[in-house]
Protein backbone atom coordinates (compact mmCIF):
# COMPACT_ATOMS: atom_id res chain seq x y z
CA UNK A 1 0.00 0.00 0.00
CA UNK A 2 1.33 3.48 -1.06
CA UNK A 3 0.42 6.79 1.13
CA UNK A 4 1.65 10.24 0.62
CA UNK A 5 2.07 12.57 3.38
CA UNK A 6 2.24 16.17 2.48
CA UNK A 7 4.78 18.93 4.14
CA UNK A 8 3.64 21.72 7.18
CA UNK A 9 5.95 23.96 8.09
CA UNK A 10 7.95 23.88 5.86
CA UNK A 11 10.46 26.71 5.11
CA UNK A 12 14.09 28.53 4.42
CA UNK A 13 16.42 29.49 7.02
CA UNK A 14 19.69 31.97 5.37
CA UNK A 15 22.05 33.47 7.83
CA UNK A 16 24.96 36.20 6.09
CA UNK A 17 28.22 37.01 7.59
CA UNK A 18 30.99 38.89 6.93
CA UNK A 19 33.79 37.53 9.03
CA UNK A 20 34.07 34.24 7.79
CA UNK A 21 32.64 30.78 6.60
CA UNK A 22 32.82 28.83 9.79
CA UNK A 23 31.48 31.44 11.44
CA UNK A 24 28.42 31.56 8.65
CA UNK A 25 27.58 27.89 8.76
CA UNK A 26 28.11 27.67 12.47
CA UNK A 27 26.11 30.56 13.31
CA UNK A 28 23.04 29.27 16.42
CA UNK A 29 20.56 31.89 14.14
CA UNK A 30 19.78 33.05 10.67
CA UNK A 31 19.47 36.40 9.65
CA UNK A 32 15.84 35.56 7.72
CA UNK A 33 13.30 32.74 7.76
CA UNK A 34 10.99 32.36 4.40
CA UNK A 35 7.80 30.40 5.76
CA UNK A 36 5.11 31.79 3.43
CA UNK A 37 6.47 31.87 0.18
CA UNK A 38 5.72 29.24 -2.29
CA UNK A 39 8.62 29.31 -3.89
CA UNK A 40 11.95 28.79 -1.94
CA UNK A 41 15.69 28.42 -2.32
CA UNK A 42 15.98 25.57 -0.57
CA UNK A 43 19.73 25.49 -0.57
CA UNK A 44 22.21 28.58 -1.41
CA UNK A 45 25.80 28.66 -0.83
CA UNK A 46 27.46 32.32 -1.32
CA UNK A 47 30.45 33.85 -1.40
CA UNK A 48 30.74 37.87 -2.55
CA UNK A 49 33.24 40.39 -2.45
CA UNK A 50 32.17 43.72 -1.77
CA UNK A 51 32.95 47.52 -0.24
CA UNK A 52 32.40 46.15 3.05
CA UNK A 53 34.28 43.11 2.58
CA UNK A 54 33.74 39.53 1.93
CA UNK A 55 29.70 38.21 2.63
CA UNK A 56 29.37 34.77 3.08
CA UNK A 57 25.54 33.27 2.64
CA UNK A 58 24.58 29.91 3.74
CA UNK A 59 20.54 28.47 3.33
CA UNK A 60 19.13 25.58 4.45
CA UNK A 61 15.63 24.30 4.14
CA UNK A 62 13.73 22.97 6.27
CA UNK A 63 10.11 20.17 6.32
CA UNK A 64 7.98 18.85 9.02
CA UNK A 65 5.51 16.08 8.42
CA UNK A 66 2.72 14.81 10.36
CA UNK A 67 3.67 11.11 10.49
CA UNK A 68 0.47 9.64 13.16
CA UNK A 69 -1.13 7.04 10.33
CA UNK A 70 2.37 5.61 10.12
CA UNK A 71 2.56 2.86 12.64
CA UNK A 72 4.86 0.03 11.16
CA UNK A 73 8.51 0.70 9.65
CA UNK A 74 7.63 1.00 6.12
CA UNK A 75 9.40 -0.79 2.81
CA UNK A 76 10.31 1.92 1.62
CA UNK A 77 9.82 6.00 0.76
CA UNK A 78 11.11 8.75 -0.33
CA UNK A 79 11.19 12.98 0.26
CA UNK A 80 9.87 14.54 -3.23
CA UNK A 81 9.97 18.03 -3.75
CA UNK A 82 9.02 20.00 -7.19
CA UNK A 83 11.96 22.06 -8.37
CA UNK A 84 11.95 25.27 -9.70
CA UNK A 85 15.19 26.87 -10.24
CA UNK A 86 18.85 26.06 -9.64
CA UNK A 87 22.33 27.83 -10.37
CA UNK A 88 24.82 24.82 -9.32
CA UNK A 89 24.11 24.16 -5.86
CA UNK A 90 26.05 20.86 -5.74
CA UNK A 91 25.13 17.74 -4.01
CA UNK A 92 22.58 17.58 -1.30
CA UNK A 93 21.35 15.06 1.42
CA UNK A 94 18.63 15.27 3.66
CA UNK A 95 19.49 14.86 7.62
CA UNK A 96 17.46 14.51 10.48
CA UNK A 97 16.21 17.99 11.91
CA UNK A 98 15.30 19.62 15.12
CA UNK A 99 13.43 22.45 14.25
CA UNK A 100 10.58 24.37 16.41
CA UNK A 101 7.14 23.60 15.46
CA UNK A 102 6.93 27.08 14.14
CA UNK A 103 9.87 27.86 11.76
CA UNK A 104 11.72 30.74 12.53
CA UNK A 105 15.86 31.81 12.38
CA UNK A 106 16.46 30.11 15.27
CA UNK A 107 16.17 27.11 14.07
CA UNK A 108 19.27 27.79 11.20
CA UNK A 109 21.58 24.94 13.59
CA UNK A 110 18.53 22.40 14.60
CA UNK A 111 20.23 19.42 13.36
CA UNK A 112 20.52 16.53 14.65
CA UNK A 113 24.38 15.61 15.95
CA UNK A 114 25.85 19.10 14.60
CA UNK A 115 28.89 20.19 15.66
CA UNK A 116 30.74 23.57 15.42
CA UNK A 117 34.10 24.29 15.29
CA UNK A 118 34.19 24.42 10.91
CA UNK A 119 34.55 20.01 11.51
CA UNK A 120 33.45 18.06 8.87
CA UNK A 121 29.98 17.02 10.02
CA UNK A 122 29.04 13.89 7.86
CA UNK A 123 29.75 11.64 10.36
CA UNK A 124 28.35 13.47 13.12
CA UNK A 125 24.73 14.45 11.59
CA UNK A 126 22.03 11.70 11.06
CA UNK A 127 21.33 11.10 7.32
CA UNK A 128 17.83 10.34 5.74
CA UNK A 129 19.12 10.58 2.44
CA UNK A 130 20.97 9.40 -0.34
CA UNK A 131 22.76 11.78 -1.84
CA UNK A 132 20.75 14.31 -4.45
CA UNK A 133 21.96 17.51 -7.08
CA UNK A 134 23.97 16.51 -10.08
CA UNK A 135 20.86 16.68 -11.68
CA UNK A 136 18.06 19.05 -10.38
CA UNK A 137 14.65 18.89 -12.27
CA UNK A 138 13.11 22.63 -12.50
CA UNK A 139 9.73 21.16 -13.84
CA UNK A 140 8.96 17.77 -11.76
CA UNK A 141 9.86 16.18 -8.73
CA UNK A 142 13.60 15.53 -7.58
CA UNK A 143 13.74 12.38 -5.58
CA UNK A 144 15.53 11.95 -2.45
CA UNK A 145 15.08 8.23 -1.33
CA UNK A 146 15.10 7.82 2.20
CA UNK A 147 17.31 5.31 4.52
CA UNK A 148 16.43 2.97 6.92
CA UNK A 149 16.89 5.11 10.36
CA UNK A 150 14.87 7.45 8.39
CA UNK A 151 12.26 5.07 7.59
CA UNK A 152 12.45 3.72 11.53
CA UNK A 153 12.03 7.37 12.43
CA UNK A 154 9.00 7.42 10.46
CA UNK A 155 7.30 4.86 12.38
CA UNK A 156 8.28 5.95 15.92
CA UNK A 157 7.80 9.30 15.51
CA UNK A 158 4.23 11.04 14.79
CA UNK A 159 6.10 14.44 13.65
CA UNK A 160 8.93 13.42 10.88
CA UNK A 161 11.46 15.97 10.34
CA UNK A 162 14.26 16.60 7.77
CA UNK A 163 16.47 19.46 6.67
CA UNK A 164 18.09 19.75 3.03
CA UNK A 165 22.04 20.99 3.36
CA UNK A 166 24.88 20.79 1.01
CA UNK A 167 26.82 18.69 0.96
CA UNK A 168 30.50 19.82 0.71
CA UNK A 169 30.48 23.54 1.54
CA UNK A 170 27.71 22.99 4.04
CA UNK A 171 27.98 19.52 5.85
CA UNK A 172 32.04 18.87 5.12
CA UNK A 173 32.96 22.76 5.56
CA UNK A 174 34.50 23.55 2.41
CA UNK A 175 34.97 27.24 1.82
CA UNK A 176 32.90 28.04 -1.84
CA UNK A 177 34.21 29.68 -4.08
CA UNK A 178 33.30 33.21 -5.36
CA UNK A 179 29.47 33.74 -6.60
CA UNK A 180 25.84 32.54 -5.54
CA UNK A 181 24.82 28.68 -6.35
CA UNK A 182 21.47 27.66 -5.23
CA UNK A 183 18.48 24.93 -5.89
CA UNK A 184 14.88 25.95 -5.37
CA UNK A 185 11.80 24.38 -5.30
CA UNK A 186 8.16 24.94 -4.24
CA UNK A 187 7.00 24.84 -0.66
CA UNK A 188 3.73 24.04 0.93
CA UNK A 189 2.41 27.57 0.23
CA UNK A 190 1.91 26.88 -3.52
CA UNK A 191 -1.51 26.56 -4.24
CA UNK A 192 -3.07 23.05 -4.09
CA UNK A 193 -0.74 20.24 -3.44
CA UNK A 194 0.37 19.31 -6.83
CA UNK A 195 3.78 20.55 -6.15
CA UNK A 196 3.77 20.46 -2.36
CA UNK A 197 6.66 18.50 -0.96
CA UNK A 198 5.97 14.75 0.53
CA UNK A 199 6.69 11.84 1.39
CA UNK A 200 5.84 8.71 -1.05
CA UNK A 201 5.39 6.03 1.45
CA UNK A 202 5.30 2.30 0.54
CA UNK A 203 3.88 -0.08 3.27
CA UNK A 204 5.01 -3.61 3.94
CA UNK A 205 2.87 -6.59 3.46
CA UNK A 206 4.23 -7.77 6.62
CA UNK A 207 4.25 -5.06 8.82
CA UNK A 208 7.69 -4.56 11.24
CA UNK A 209 6.26 -2.81 14.20
CA UNK A 210 8.41 -0.47 16.19
CA UNK A 211 9.92 -1.96 18.89
CA UNK A 212 9.33 -5.65 17.80
CA UNK A 213 9.11 -7.66 14.59
CA UNK A 214 6.82 -10.17 13.72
Amino acid sequence: MSTVIYATNDGRVINFETTNWTDTRDATSGNTVSTSASLIDMVQISKAAGRGGTTYGCARSFFQFDTSSITHVPESARFDVYGYSTSGAGNMYGVKSTQSSSLGTGDFNAIDGWSTGGVDNISNVTLYTNIVGSIWSTSGYNAFTLTQQALFDIAAMTTFKIAILNFANDIRGIEPSSGVDRSGCHSSAYTGTSRDPKLAIIEQDNSVFVGCNF
